[in-house]
């Protein structure tokens, strides 16, 4: 077995765009920057270097060269130019449109190119702090005014598409916090949300109150899915008014969160008839500064959404990017691993925004990065057939599109308004020790929840999970107790060390091979609380803390059970989460999760690896190594009569592995080691 190979794609230049969206091939953008295309050199050299360097995909036209609507005088100039360039892009085979930038605004900067247009409004947050540049949504002013002109002339110079940048959000727009809170939006919540304050001072108390806080909060995560429906529904009339075949397309900026999640809602707006349609799911990961962790952490959020975008869209393109767009801020292996590890979660494709700012930098220099991100364009494709519409299967936070409306923030008034997003699961040391992950309920195998997304659940929902399987940090297990379930979780919550606390494994079956180890987390260096449980009857201990000494301070600080819905619950109060990374810990983790999946995990890595596992059903498992060393005597276990007859490599056809059933597993262990900071795929062997 090798890791997936780079091999160089052997598309025909003339024909780039042929490979990009079809069938089952991977889809890919190549995003060019405003000074790039508007100036005639630069622009030749961005020509040559497509030629040379022979990339396919599609090409995206950055507009705005800052992130402010550009004044009228600096940007309708540049439209004949921009219709000159995309014939041209055109006419050497590509598929070529714009990737326009800024809508409302992305941050307060370059303020003196901002437009002005008298009497339009400002991004509002809830505090009625006014960003500079940034501008409303809802705002018909702004609407007809502005969007409507730049719409219609980006339509008039004959792109195939126009995609939206991830300006189009509810947050982050030069001043903290969460809106849109201007006049007109509070006009909006009055009308749908019944709020009666004079002004934006009130509303940290209306949506925090006790017993209509929850409906108001989700009230809102609707009218904001609204906002963006209902800006969607105005551009493709602007656009189609000009030319109905301009396809369009929009990104987003990561979710869960305060916007809603609405991604149905926006593909249906933009294409309400089944129109072809463009998204990519966005999330910040710049430099080569968060390394691996940064790469899991942004699929997690990229892939949250990607599974939530009907099947019918084919163009779900993960943005990869090096902003600032320094030619050493990022290396070339971490933008290929980063492509490849998105499309395994979950993307469909890749969003390249890795050119260089043609003003401070040339392509030439970036030559070597181009032509090396080309080069896997193969193992893209390979990955995108073999996992077609399976999504990933696993351990699901719990997290949905309206999870933002659970976010209670320790009681704080006003805080929903603030952006937060609790730690948990994913992204944590136990994703990193290969337990698969999911981002549904219905390709879920355990949900292990946080307080925020415990609060977010109907009492159905809750009802629901309770008789499934439920992982539980001190968090969720306080929501769940503070919701009126505590006797269906097994356990309450005691006492809390912040110090010298070390967690020892009790005799129990699942430490059959951890038994008496003491895990320390070293309080002192790291901070926060362990916390004593205490069991109810029928409950089960597997863990107690302990002092440095070995003395006891609490009998139970970890422990399993079974509750009346025939739900099974694990619930820690000693760091479920994190510096887990020791053999019997991990090894305890195992059998933690076995049980709770009455051994029918879709499956894990079964060796002590660091590594992050994605199982697409029965079509694709991948292996990705988070460490800079050689993972050697890799061992997987998959669940399911269709990973029984074997497993052969994604990018080896002839790597054939036999496994050994295991119960309601096959186990195999990989017949090559997994290079350092690489992925592994592997489908079953009867899936040609």
């Amino acid at each position: 077995m090798r890791c997936l190979i780079l091999m160089v794609c052997a598309a025909v230049f003339l024909n780039a765009q042929a490979d990009s969206d079809a069938g089952h091939a991977a889809s890919v953008t190549w995003r060019v920057h405003e000074d790039q295309w508007s100036n005639d050199l630069k622009f030749a050299e961005l020509t040559n270097s497509l030629t040379a360097y022979r990339l396919t995909g599609k090409i995206a036209l950055f507009t705005c060269l800052s992130h402010v609507p550009p004044k009228p005088e600096f940007f309708f100039p540049l439209m004949p130019i921009l219709k000159g360039r995309l014939a041209t892009l055109k006419a050497m085979g590509y598929r070529a449109g714009i990737n326009h930038l800024c809508t409302v605004g992305q941050a307060d900067e370059d303020l003196a190119s901002a437009a002005v247009v008298p009497g339009a409004q400002y991004f509002t947050n809830w505090r009625g702090e006014i960003a500079k540049s940034n501008r409303c949504e809802n705002d018909p002013v702004w609407r007809e005014k502005w969007i409507k002109p730049v719409y219609k002339a980006l339509a008039e110079t004959g792109p195939d598409f126009i995609w939206m940048d991830d300006d189009l959000r509810l947050l982050n727009h030069g001043v903290k916090g969460t809106g849109c809170f201007c006049p007109v939006c509070m006009a909006r919540i009055r009308e749908r949300l019944g709020y009666t304050g004079e002004d934006v001072k009130g509303l940290g108390a209306f949506f925090a109150d006790p017993q209509k806080g929850e409906t108001r909060r989700l009230a809102m995560l609707q009218l904001n899915r609204e906002t963006h429906v209902s800006l969607f529904t105005f551009i493709r009339d602007v656009v189609r008014s000009i030319d109905p075949k301009i396809v369009l397309g929009v990104m987003d900026a990561g979710g869960p969160r305060y916007d809603g999640n609405g991604y149905v809602d926006y593909i249906n707006a933009l294409a309400p008839h089944g129109e072809e349609v463009f998204f990519r799911p966005g999330a910040g990961f710049y430099t080569d500064q968060f390394g691996v962790d940064g790469i899991l952490s942004k699929a997690n959020s990229l892939a949250f959404e990607a599974v939530r975008i009907p099947d019918t869209v084919r163009c779900v393109e993960s943005e990869i990017e090096t902003f600032n767009y320094q030619v050493i801020g990022k290396s070339t292996h971490t933008l290929k691993m980063e492509a490849l590890v998105y499309l395994a979660a979950g993307v469909r494709g890749t969003a390249w925004n890795v050119m260089p700012y043609a003003a401070n930098d040339a392509i030439a220099p970036f030559a070597r990065r181009l032509k090396a991100l080309e080069a896997i364009r193969s193992e893209a494709d390979a990955i995108v057939a073999a996992a077609g519409s399976a999504r990933p299967c696993g351990v699901w936070d719990g997290t949905s599109e309206n999870s933002f409306a659970g976010n209670r923030a320790a009681g704080r008034e006003g805080a929903w308004l603030d952006y937060r997003v609790l730690s948990g699961f994913l992204g944590s040391d136990l994703q990193k020790i290969g337990i698969p992950v999911a981002y549904r309920e219905s390709e879920a195998d355990i949900c292990a929840p946080t307080s925020d997304t415990v609060w977010s659940w109907t009492s159905e929902e809750l009802k629901r999970r309770l008789a499934g399987a439920l992982f539980l940090d001190v968090g969720a297990l306080k929501a769940l107790i503070d919701r009126g379930h505590g006797s269906d979780t097994g356990f309450s919550i005691g006492k809390s060390f912040r110090l010298d606390a070390r967690e020892r494994y009790v005799e129990h079956p699942i430490n059959q091979e951890s038994y008496g180890f003491e895990r320390d987390v070293r309080q002192s260096f790291w901070g926060g609380p362990a916390y004593e449980l205490k069991p109810h009857p029928g409950a089960q201990i597997t863990g107690q803390l302990v002092d440095m000494r070995g003395k006891e301070f609490a009998p139970c600080c970890s422990g399993v059970f079974e509750n009346k819905f025939g739900g099974r619950i694990y619930a820690s109060g000693y760091f479920p989460y994190s510096r887990i990374g020791f053999t019997p810990t991990i090894r305890h983790y195992h059998r933690v999760f076995d049980w709770l999946a009455r051994e029918g995990m879709s499956g894990r890595v079964d060796s002590i690896h660091r590594t992050a596992m994605f199982v697409r059903g029965s079509r694709l498992v991948s292996v990705f190594n988070m460490t800079y060393d050689t993972a050697e005597d890799v061992e997987i276990l998959l669940r399911g009569a269709a990973w029984r007859n074997g497993i052969r490599s994604l990018s080896d056809v002839g790597n054939v592995i036999k496994g050994v059933p295991e119960g309601v597993y096959t186990r195999y262990r990989l017949n090559a080691a997994v290079p350092a900071w690489s992925l592994a795929g592997f489908v079953p062997v009867d899936v040609k």
